[in-house]
C-alpha cells in the first residue's frame, strides 16, 4: 500500500479527537487499525484496549470522520495542483496553499479554488499585469503613493483617473481574497 501525502494542517489524529469527541490516544489506536484495513465490527468486538469502551456507533463514526479526512487531503493535493498553475504571484500561491492546507470541508476548498478558477481576464487581473497590484497591497497596508508617477509609465495607463481605477480594482480583488472578508462572509 502506498503511503500519500499528508497536506493538511491537522492530524488525522487532531480530526478525530475534535470531531468525535474522544482522546488523543484512542484517536492513535483507531487511525492505526483503520489504516490497516481493519472493520468497525472487528474493532467493536475484539479491540477494546483500543477503543477503550466506545460504542459501534462511535466507532462508525470515527471510520466515517476517518474516510472522509483522507478524501478531504486528497481533495485539497489535487485544489494545489490547480491553483498552482493558475497563480502567479508567489505571495497569492502561498495565501491560497495556506488556506487550502487548513480546509476542514469540501466547501472551503471550492471556495478558495473558485477564487482563482477565473480564464477570462477580470479588472483585477489587468490591474496585475500593469504593475499595479504591489501599490494597491502597500496601500492597504497603510503606505502612501503618489500615483500620478503611474500615469503615462504605460500605454494602458493614460492619466490619473485610469490609474485610480486600476488600483482600486487590485484593492478590490486583495479584499476579497483575504480571511477575514471570506469569514465574515460565511458568518452573513
Amino acid at each position: 500500500m502506498h503511503e500519500e501525502k499528508w497536506l493538511l494542517d491537522c492530524t488525522l489524529e487532531d480530526v478525530l479527537t475534535d470531531e468525535v469527541s474522544i482522546p488523543h490516544r484512542v484517536a492513535s489506536k483507531l487511525v492505526k487499525l483503520f489504516a490497516e484495513g481493519n472493520e468497525v465490527a472487528y474493532i467493536a468486538r475484539y479491540r477494546a484496549d483500543a477503543h477503550e469502551g466506545m460504542s459501534c456507533d462511535q466507532i462508525r463514526h470515527s471510520f466515517k470522520v476517518f474516510n472522509e479526512t483522507k478524501e478531504l487531503n486528497k481533495k485539497v493535493e489535487k485544489a494545489i495542483a490547480n491553483v498552482t498553475t493558475k497563480i502567479k504571484s508567489e505571495p497569492d500561491l502561498k495565501l491560497a496553499v495556506e488556506r487550502l492546507k487548513s480546509s476542514r470541508e469540501i466547501a472551503d476548498i471550492n471556495e478558495i479554488t473558485q477564487l482563482y478558477a477565473s480564464a477570462r481576464k477580470t479588472k483585477a487581473s489587468i490591474a496585475r499585469e500593469l504593475g499595479l497590484e504591489e501599490v494597491a497591497q502597500g496601500i492597504l497596508e497603510g503606505k502612501s503613493f503618489k500615483l500620478e508617477q503611474f500615469a503615462g509609465s504605460k500605454p494602458e495607463l493614460k492619466n490619473l483617473k485610469i490609474v485610480e481605477q486600476h488600483v482600486a480594482n487590485a484593492m478590490a480583488d486583495l479584499l476579497n481574497k483575504m480571511q477575514e472578508t471570506q469569514d465574515a462572509v460565511r458568518r452573513m
